[in-house]
């Protein structure tokens, strides 16, 4: 098995499962109970965070960006006990993104359905489903991922070979369709 075919099925392998498991953590939360709920406060707060410059050993704060995220605090009650939780929804907070229609959803003082889950009850969220059509683009993108690993080793060779046969220098067969794959 050639060196591109393993590590494209190790990255779709990994693309795969955590899709599932993101799909399995969401199918857990639509079985969460809920409790009436209360938000305490709602604000905007900037953090800093780490990017993917981290992995190339950055100079020391240059793998670091500041992201604002919706900060909303809330509790609420579970067989007599009252609980506090900041957490939104089931799936991960990259900050910078909806943070203005969170916090207008869930303004200070505001009544909240809070989703629990009933073996632990200090686990919760005010959002349990997935974003829509997540699962779908996620397996169009598995299913294209897959596509072009089958296709680009299975087909890459014969490809360059029939350009060789068709170009006035042969030599450049590779350049060729190494650009006209960058242009489409």
């Amino acid at each position: 098995m050639s060196f591109v075919l393993w590590v494209g099925s190790l990255m779709i392998g990994l693309l795969i499962f955590g899709t599932l498991y993101k799909y399995f953590e969401v199918s857990k939360a639509r079985r969460w109970r809920s409790a009436p709920g209360r938000v305490l406060s709602s604000r905007a707060r900037a953090r800093k965070v780490r990017t993917a410059n981290s992995m190339s050993r950055a100079p020391a704060g240059a793998d670091l960006e500041v992201r604002n995220f919706a900060e909303i605090a809330y509790e609420y009650r579970v067989d007599g006990k009252t609980f506090r939780s900041k957490r939104i929804s089931v799936g991960e907070d990259l900050g910078d993104l909806f943070v203005e229609q969170r916090l207008a959803k869930y303004p200070a003082g505001a009544s909240v359905k809070v989703y629990y889950n009933p073996r632990n009850p200090s686990q919760a969220v005010l959002e349990r489903d997935a974003p829509e059509g997540v699962w779908r683009t996620m397996a169009i993108f598995i299913g294209v991922a897959i596509l072009l690993l089958v296709g680009g080793t299975i087909g890459f060779s014969a490809l360059v070979d029939a350009l060789r046969a068709n170009l006035a220098r042969p030599e450049r067969a590779l350049p060729v369709l190494a650009l006209a794959a960058l242009a489409l």
